[in-house]
């Protein structure tokens, strides 16, 4: 792989086992995939990305790739730009600007990737599941949750993308009733570990389902009056208002050892 970039690239420098190029993109594209531990790509906010860098916004053109015994070359960081160069740069490729920046490990071990994805993300907020050593259980990087149910629970939030997708957005710091995929992801893991995986996704799904019930109905949480009438505009056609954030901490305050999913009905005073 190394040859393929010196060849294709230009190499401007090196620092320990990260090599650095300024390569056309579409020429490396069809060999990069996403690392195998990095969440899917959020469409919404690659589409968000190519509006803003059409308007003139800056968007760096940097991402971070690895080749991976047995996986092959990887992007471990900068996935939305992966697949926002591979949008913007057709174009570009055609009038001769598809320069981009790559950092790249070759020969790396999934330790090395983890490492560095660890070290370029520390400030940033990952859903735990993302990061599971699921291959190798026991390592030092495991969280203990197996891939049937990571799968699980990445399958219940996309129910709820589609469901409640007016509002759902790209932002972690939204506020209710708007949630974050990623932030969403994280508190269902939250609340798994803190019932010691003893509630299944299925019961949590339900619990989610009715309490939103009771938020629609104004029996609990804040009353709808308070948001504006851009924000309820889509309850009104029928979508309903969720309100996962209040909700998700409520059932953090539940009960540990709560047997089943109508044991979970809150009592009413909190919604007072």
């Amino acid at each position: 792989m190394e040859v393929i970039f010196n060849a294709l690239g230009k190499h401007i420098y090196t620092q320990n086992n990260h090599h650095l190029y300024v390569i056309e993109w579409q020429k490396i594209a069809p060999l990069c995939k996403k690392w195998k531990r990095n969440r899917d790509c959020d469409q919404n906010r690659v589409d968000e990305m190519e509006v803003k860098y059409r308007e003139g916004v800056y968007i760096p053109k940097l991402i971070h790739l690895a080749e991976v015994k047995d996986e092959g070359l990887v992007c471990y960081d900068g996935n939305h730009r992966r697949e926002l160069f591979t949008r913007i740069f057709k174009q570009a490729e055609r009038e001769g600007c598809s320069d981009c920046i790559v950092d790249v490990i070759f020969d790396a071990t999934q330790d090395d990737v983890y490492t560095a994805f660890e070290n370029i993300n520390k400030s940033i907020q990952l859903p735990a599941i993302f990061l599971d050593d699921t291959d190798t259980p026991d390592g030092p990087n495991s969280t203990n949750i197996n891939k049937n149910l990571k799968d699980e629970i990445l399958e219940m939030v996309r129910t709820f993308e589609v469901r409640y997708k007016p509002f759902l957005s790209t932002s972690p710091r939204c506020r209710a009733p708007q949630f974050n995929r990623d932030s969403f992801i994280e508190n269902v893991h939250s609340i798994m570990r803190a019932f010691d995986y003893r509630l299944t996704v299925g019961e949590l799904n339900q619990c989610i389902m009715q309490l939103n019930k009771e938020y629609g109905k104004q029996e609990m949480g804040r009353p709808h009056s308070v948001y504006s009438s851009k924000v309820m505009a889509p309850r009104e056609r029928g979508v309903g208002a969720v309100q996962l954030q209040p909700l998700l901490l409520l059932l953090l305050l539940l009960p540990r050892a709560c047997p089943c999913p109508s044991a979970l009905a809150p009592p009413i005073w909190l919604g007072s």
